[in-house]
């Protein structure tokens, strides 16, 4: 009789537990539909997160309205121009090439509509490549452009000598040899020679003149080049 009220009860509380696990799902379904539904879970992406794009700058054109770099030793070089986006107060610099490296010779900075000036006072007689130099910024990317040479002319006096004798730096004068002799600028050197309207640029291949007080003897190639005949005055940059 005991065991038989024993196993009732079990069998009791066995009913029981599974109508409260019955009834706790069905609240939970309830609520779930409800709230719209429960999306099913989904495993976590191991891809990189695409970084946000930075708003692209805008690229700079750097022109040159006019300039005036060909002058006399002593006057004053100019370069005007224009940087576009037009931003005013942008760093804008002129710089010519010594030594094997750029030097900072003027700066600026942008006005209305982007406009600059830039001027350089020559002390002595030159002749060294330029370039301008604007500064980047968070609207537009920086700009760098070449403008020719910066070249300062000084008289020198000047004569011809013809082809066939040994050169001082090497080789011999060969008809049409575009080269000039003087007494002490390095072998090899750049000079910048104007005569009435003419000009040719060309490098110091021999030792002279020797006589009078001329600095230059032009060779066959110079003389035939600027129509020089004789003894005269030339405008040299170097």
């Amino acid at each position: 009789m005991r065991t038989d009220l024993h196993a009732r009860a079990m069998m009791a509380t066995c009913a029981l537990t599974i109508a409260m696990t019955l009834l706790i799902a069905a609240l939970n379904a309830a609520s779930a539909t409800a709230n719209g539904g429960t999306a099913a879970p989904v495993a976590a992406s191991t891809a990189p997160a695409t970084p946000i794009a930075s708003k692209a700058r805008t690229r700079t054109v750097l022109g040159v309205l006019s300039r005036r770099t060909q002058v006399r030793a002593g006057r004053t070089a100019r370069i005007a121009g224009r940087v576009r986006p037009a931003i005013s107060g942008r760093l804008v610099v002129l710089q010519r090439r010594a030594h094997r490296r750029w030097v900072t010779i003027d700066r600026t900075r942008t006005r209305a509509h982007g406009r600059f000036t830039l001027r350089y006072r020559t002390h002595e007689a030159i002749s060294a490549a330029l370039r301008l130099r604007v500064a980047g910024s968070h609207r537009a990317t920086g700009r760098t452009r070449g403008v020719g040479r910066l070249e300062a002319f000084r008289p020198a006096l000047a004569s011809w000598y013809g082809e066939g004798q040994a050169l001082a730096c090497g080789g011999h004068m060969t008809p049409g040899m575009m080269g000039v002799a003087n007494k002490s600028l390095p072998c090899g050197t750049k000079v910048t020679i104007r005569y009435r309207g003419r000009q040719v640029r060309v490098a110091v291949v021999d030792r002279g003149p020797y006589s009078g007080a001329r600095e230059f003897d032009l060779g066959p190639g110079v003389r035939s080049a600027l129509h020089f005949d004789g003894v005269g005055t030339v405008q040299v940059a170097y």
